[in-house]
């Protein structure tokens, strides 16, 4: 399941009549507006032949086999940039590179950034790029480190399940807690690297440090089901991921929700006191036992967590839809005439048989009963003003 996750402000607590919107406790940040490298951050190329970052407000320019210029981020102050584009050093020679195991490795790397008086820390950024798996390195990716002495990194690839070959959203928000690496640390650095691919680019913007709100949790994933292929069962255990963004440790009983369907939601509860507290970007799983999914081959699911006094909402909730690997709607329960044709219950799926001329028809199917129409009036050419008379013989 491909998931992207932006994480906005939600709504805080009341104070006197009005709602308030949490403050964005920024403590850092950089945006490239100056047009340069900032002073004091480090470039470097891991071999004497490698590209290397730099600044600049123009695109990604085109190289051989990605002929077309790939536009700027699209970032949120425009203009000058972050950019890195191995693929125009490399070119049409990736072949020899490979010969003799040479990447275009490099990086781009702050000065020291003060955290000391910050219990929480959360790096923010904005980014695109396009990368081609072929001939990668061993270990190869995008990644983003995080240290408090220029000398043992904790690293994270951020391609974020943007495959080889796909276009990356212009541009994707990324927000990463590093509390356990950089809070209450007088010297952090932040490395941005490039590692293993010979193409195309990667662009930056926009980059900054802040506190995490007080209290924040994110429904993370589902962990127990993919979105196809599924084989239901009488007794399912629906299993998701939680992370504590916030701030604080959190020392309290919440519950979280499952909603099936048309169902009742189903709730769990996720225990936390004093001396076992949900801790800071500690990741945790809420399982919703024994439910029978065997009664359609589709399920529309929706997740969320609901501790008292989130100051962001827009994190708390994961709506997707669960596929069985193969199934068939089953007896029909139901008809009755629509215009134009006939439509068959079967269950919460149906089937709508539907003549649009005298010489076409039209079928659609929804498993959950919900149909779609993309082709919409464009389906025929000639329709005729009334509904096709349609009768069952």
């Amino acid at each position: 399941m491909k998931k992207y996750i932006l994480l906005i402000a939600g709504f805080a607590l009341v104070t006197s009549l009005w709602a308030q919107k949490p403050v964005e406790k920024t403590f850092w940040k950089e945006d490239f507006t100056s047009g340069k490298m900032p002073a004091g951050w480090q470039v470097a190329a891991l071999n004497d032949s490698a590209a290397k970052w730099f600044v600049t407000d123009q695109p990604f320019p085109g190289s051989f086999g990605r002929t077309y210029q790939a536009p700027p981020i699209a970032s949120a102050s425009r203009g000058y940039h972050l950019q890195v584009a191995p693929g125009v050093k490399v070119d049409k020679n990736a072949r020899t590179w490979k010969k003799i195991n040479i990447w275009p490795d490099t990086y781009v790397q702050t000065t020291p950034i003060d955290c000391s008086k910050h219990r929480s820390v959360v790096l923010k950024f904005q980014q695109n790029f396009f990368w081609n798996r072929r001939d990668a390195d061993k270990g190869a990716g995008l990644f983003v480190g995080v240290s408090s002495n220029a000398k043992d990194w904790n690293y994270y690839n951020v391609k974020n399940e943007i495959g080889s070959g796909e276009d990356c959203p212009n541009p994707m928000d990324v927000e990463i807690n590093v509390t356990r690496t950089a809070a209450m640390q007088k010297t952090v650095w932040l490395k941005f690297f490039w590692k293993g691919y010979y193409q195309w680019y990667w662009m930056i913007d926009d980059i900054s440090l802040s506190e995490a709100f007080d209290a924040d949790v994110l429904a993370y994933r589902l962990k127990s089901h993919p979105e196809t292929g599924n084989q239901f069962k009488a007794s399912e255990y629906i299993t998701f991921q939680i992370i504590n963004l916030g701030s604080n440790d959190i020392t309290k009983d919440f519950d979280c929700f499952l909603k099936i369907d048309n169902r009742q939601a189903l709730k769990a509860t996720v225990k936390a006191d004093p001396k076992n507290p949900f801790r800071i970007i500690d990741t945790l799983a809420v399982t919703f036992p024994g439910i029978d999914l065997t009664d359609f081959g589709i399920h529309k699911i929706r997740f969320n967590s609901a501790l008292p006094g989130d100051q962001r909402l827009s994190n708390d909730t994961i709506s997707t839809v669960l596929y069985s690997g193969a199934y068939s709607l089953g007896e029909v329960t139901a008809y009755a005439p629509v215009p134009g044709g006939y439509e068959f219950e079967c269950g919460n799926a149906r089937l709508k048989l539907q003549f649009v001329r005298n010489d076409i028809f039209r079928l659609w199917m929804a498993y959950d009963g919900e149909y779609t129409d993309p082709a919409g009036n464009e389906i025929v050419i000639h329709k005729p003003d009334q509904p096709v008379e349609v009768c069952i013989i």
